[in-house]
């Protein structure tokens, strides 16, 4: 009878120590996290009172303590940079037993402009206006260099397919000239366009009356332009070219040319006239 007992009695104790044991809890803190797009290192405070396991949803969060004890109470992950022009979002989920909590994590775009029109541009000597086609996700600040006062911005219009004017003035110099068109926001400079503008076209004027003309001989780093032989013939310039008439003289042969820097006459035979002063 005293066996029976005894046995009655730890049989009993085991049931109270099954239905003694405490119940999973678990909390953590903050629930939510947010980056800006260049990422970073967070720390998140876990209470539990089992083991845990932490898990992402996204690649770009990288938990760096996958597994705790009810002794570590600190969950660290990483967050990669974001280049994309869009925010997004994650989800880690920690689990202790049957309870789960979750920390959302929120990333900021990267904020972008982008200059359709391209980023490296070149117009003509002329005065006048022009129109960069651009895109953007932030409502950006226009600026120019401030040392070129020959070019400006007149207008903006848009935020997310946008546009910039910019007026120019007559470059009255034979060498061609740049600015920088600065696109910021908040102070952050998102992108910058390189402009040049041409210099003015030097002129070669000869008159002659000879049957046939070789081109006159041009030197300039990076020269071009166009010689005009005075019968309606327009060509690209070329020192080698030689032209002929079908008619009588005179003609007045005219070369407009950019970046030139020495010009010569091949041949002086029937020349009645030579203007240099365009050089």
């Amino acid at each position: 009878m005293k066996k029976i007992l005894c046995f009655i009695a730890l049989y009993a104790a085991m049931l109270t120590g099954v239905s003694c044991k405490p119940a999973p809890s678990l909390t953590v803190s903050p629930s939510s996290c947010e980056f800006n797009s260049n990422g970073g290192q967070q720390e998140v405070n876990v209470t539990a009172n089992y083991t845990w396991t932490a898990t992402s949803n996204a690649t770009w969060v990288k938990v760096e303590t996958p597994i705790g004890t009810k002794d570590d109470i600190i969950l660290r992950f990483s967050v990669a940079n974001n280049n994309q022009p869009d925010s997004r979002e994650a989800v880690i989920t920690v689990a202790c037993e049957d309870v789960v909590q979750t920390i959302k994590v929120i990333q900021g775009q990267k904020n972008t402009v982008i200059p359709v029109t391209g980023e490296d541009l070149s117009f003509p000597w002329e005065a006048g206006t022009v129109t960069l086609e651009m895109s953007s996700n932030v409502d950006y600040v226009t600026g120019v260099n401030s040392s070129e006062e020959w070019i400006r911005v007149v207008g903006t219009k848009g935020l997310t397919a946008s546009s910039v004017t910019l007026s120019l003035d007559e470059n009255d110099s034979f060498t061609a000239r740049n600015a920088t068109i600065t696109f910021s926001y908040e102070g952050e400079v998102l992108k910058q366009v390189y402009i040049t503008q041409e210099g003015k076209p030097q002129t070669l004027v000869v008159v002659h009356n000879s049957k046939s003309f070789k081109a006159p001989v041009i030197f300039g780093f990076g020269m071009n332009g166009t010689i005009a032989w005075g019968d309606g013939s327009l060509e690209k310039y070329n020192s080698a070219l030689t032209h002929s008439y079908v008619t009588n003289g005179p003609f007045e042969v005219r070369i407009e040319a950019t970046q030139a820097s020495t010009a010569s006459l091949n041949d002086f035979i029937g020349v009645e006239k030579v203007d240099l002063s365009g050089f």
